[in-house]
């Protein structure tokens, strides 16, 4: 939903050519930006660490597909819990960082 306000109200804005329209997508902007903020403080505070869980492993899987040598230099500083054997489980569902793993155990 808000992608495609994104995407449609700036549309409008450049075929009305509307300085109004403009200041008023400003503000609709800056109110979504804020409106995002209290959900996901919400969705922490209602989920809380099943939430947290998620959305991180979301993000390190995404870092791990852009940046696999980054992440293996920090997997390779050690392992010191049991959370960060959690995190390290889901880096490694991408198989992408699997495959360069095993192509740098070679070299």
């Amino acid at each position: 939903m808000y992608l495609g306000d994104l995407l449609f109200f700036p549309g409008c804005v450049l075929i009305n050519q509307s300085v109004c329209l403009f200041f008023c997508l400003i503000l609709f902007q800056l109110s979504t930006h804020f409106i995002i903020l209290s959900e996901e403080r919400w969705c922490e505070e209602y989920f809380d660490s099943e939430y947290v869980r998620k959305s991180c492993g979301n993000a390190l899987r995404n870092i791990s597909k852009k940046y696999p040598e980054k992440i293996m230099e920090e997997l390779s500083l050690g392992q010191a819990s049991k959370e960060e054997f959690q995190i390290e489980k889901i880096i490694f569902k991408n198989k992408y960082l699997t495959h360069f793993l095993n192509n740098n155990k070679k070299g």
